[in-house]
Parts: structure tokens; sequence; C-alpha cells
């Protein structure tokens, strides 16, 4: 290309400076884009790791939750437990307090009356009650009263017994 004339030279100058100019833009904005992208990966980033904090601190609440859940339904099957063996009891102290009011006291009970009474002890799984038990049939020759009080006695005993 000859650089001799002046109007070509001209036309090249402005063709080079106006390339330049757009390759300028260009990059410019290019840079910009970049810019805005990198910052917004920046953002990104750190809202992710402030979000895997939160989870992990979620799961570890979730965690310590689920071991207190277990831990509470053990506690009510405990309970429930305990209850179930109360209530062993107080059938016996139901049973006992129909034949008594039947009866009028401890005398004139079948050996029918007794052995159902006594099974409904056994249900109660706790030998010395079912002892007491069979204490309070074989010794009729004591006073009625002092075989009430041991009986009444027996009961609290067994209830609070398997409520510990």
């Amino acid at each position: 290309m000859d650089f001799s004339d002046p109007i070509k030279t001209k036309k090249v100058f402005v063709v080079f400076l106006v390339l330049t100019i757009v390759f300028f833009l260009g990059a410019g904005t290019l840079g910009y884009l970049y810019y805005q992208k990198a910052n917004a990966y920046k953002t990104l980033e750190a809202e992710k790791n402030q979000l895997a904090v939160q989870t992990q601190g979620s799961q570890s609440d979730f965690e310590k939750l689920k071991k207190e859940n277990e831990d509470l339904k053990k506690q009510v099957a405990d309970w429930d437990e305990k209850a179930a063996q109360a209530k062993t009891y107080t059938a016996v102290l139901d049973y006992v307090t129909g034949l008594v009011e039947k009866h009028n006291g401890f005398d004139n009970w079948t050996e029918a009356e007794f052995q159902q009474g006594r099974k409904l002890a056994q249900t109660t799984g706790n030998s010395s009650f079912v002892a007491e038990i069979d204490w309070l049939w074989q010794h009729k020759e004591v006073d009625q009263m002092t075989r009430m009080v041991r009986f009444m006695n027996a009961i609290v005993s067994g209830v609070n017994g398997s409520l510990d």
C-alpha cells in the first residue's frame, strides 16, 4: 500500500482510529460485564456459604430435636408401662372393694372369689403382694380392720413401687 497519497492516508488513519475506538469500547464493555459477573459470582458464593452454615446449624438442631424426641418417646413408654403396672393394683383394689361391700368385710368369701383375687394379684408380678393376699386369706382369726389396713398398705406400696 502506498502511503504517499494524503487522502488514502487519512482514510486509513480514520479507519484505524474507528477500529481502535471500537476495540477499546468493546474491550471496556466486556471488562465491565466480566467485572459484574465476577461480583455476582462472589456474592452468590458468599450466600451459598452462609446457607451452608445455616443448613449445618439447622441439621445439628434437627439431630438434637430428634434425639430429644426419642428420649421423650422413651419416657412416655416408661410412664405408660408404670401406669399399666399401677392399673393392675387398682384392678385388685376394685375387685376387693367389691367383695368387701358384698360380704361386709373380709369374712365369708368363697374359695373361688379368693382365687380370682389371687389371680389379679399375680398379674402385678409382685410376689410379696401375692404373699400378702395369701396371708390375708389364711389369717381369718386376725381382726378385719387389721387385715384391711395391711391390704391397703400393700396396695399403696405396690402402686408407689410401680411408679418409681
